[in-house]
């Protein structure tokens, strides 16, 4: 059994993430391969699969990525990517060297499958978080921004879909709109609200009555606060307890979250348990790897 690691993306710990999955891979009796280029790429024949940090982003053109899915898809190899986690990880700092990663097959957020429908809850109670009660009440409702051009928005036009949600949001209450930009956002929608600068995303939910998204995780962070979430994005991952359509806005579901909680913690490791070889066990034996084979 051989899998390729592809050093696709050179921030600190996506470089310690692709270093740790490499010798998790041997702790646990594989072997495994470092891939650093277009050029590497004729090793994936050979391998039983692929792991790499970030799917392709066609705002980045044929890039690395580009190239590691066709080859994967030309040769019917898994791919298996890291990328941000979902729960108590910090998201946006690129040196925290043993954060949280999502890790799921042949895509990124609800689309990597990682196979982990009615896990225990051992994962998620170890992470000692207050699952708050739904909200009853709330003053305002927020809408959390993303990255116009990031991965996970490249499929539509998330600006123009922000400015129709202010429209049809004005149609029906007059609550106030708050907007929590990404980090790395640089485009916003035009319309009447207000922009949250320098503030934590806890007190951006304080007293929100529901938050809207696309396909930010911070709808997880919103769920657990106890704020309900409306997104119309299958590949938003809290896609399942959430409601989709902004005509639910005043009555927004609140579904049971115990469950779907348990199973997200199973889908993100730290780059520590990568090492160990947890995350590549884990993952493997449901896509029918054998470290002997």
């Amino acid at each position: 059994m051989l899998v390729g690691v592809c050093y696709t993306k050179n921030s600190p710990n996506a470089i310690a993430a692709c270093d740790a999955f490499y010798e998790g891979v041997q702790a646990v009796g594989g072997y495994s391969v470092k891939i650093f280029s277009v050029k590497g790429l004729h090793t994936v024949k050979n391998c039983d699969a692929i792991v790499q940090v970030c799917d392709h982003n066609k705002h980045c053109g044929k890039d690395f990525r580009y190239f590691i899915g066709n080859v994967c898809e030309k040769f019917r190899k898994p791919r298996i990517i890291l990328d941000t986690g979902f729960i108590k990880n910090k998201r946006y700092d690129e040196n925290d060297l043993d954060r949280y990663m999502q890790v799921g097959l042949n895509g990124i957020k609800r689309s990597g499958a990682s196979y982990v429908k009615g896990s225990s809850q051992d994962r998620f109670a170890a992470l000692e978080l207050e699952l708050k009660d739904w909200r009853d009440s709330g003053s305002h409702i927020l809408i959390l921004g993303q990255h116009e051009i990031g991965i996970s928005t490249q499929h539509i036009d998330v600006v123009s879909w922000w400015e129709n949600i202010i429209i049809e949001l004005k149609k029906i209450t007059d609550m106030p709109i708050k907007f929590r930009p990404h980090p790395n956002q640089t485009k916003f929608p035009k319309g009447k609200y207000e922009i949250l600068v320098d503030t934590s995303i806890e007190e951006d939910l304080e007293n929100c009555w529901c938050a809207i998204s696309r396909t930010t995780n911070g709808c997880v962070d919103a769920i657990i606060n106890g704020v309900p979430v409306i997104t119309p994005d299958k590949n938003c991952v809290a896609y399942d307890i959430s409601s989709h359509s902004i005509d639910e806005v005043m009555s927004p579901k609140m579904l049971d979250r115990k469950q779907w909680l348990y199973d997200l913690a199973y889908s993100q490791w730290t780059i520590n348990e990568m090492q160990e070889g947890k995350a590549w066990n884990f993952i493997r034996t449901n896509i029918g790897i054998n470290n002997g084979s």
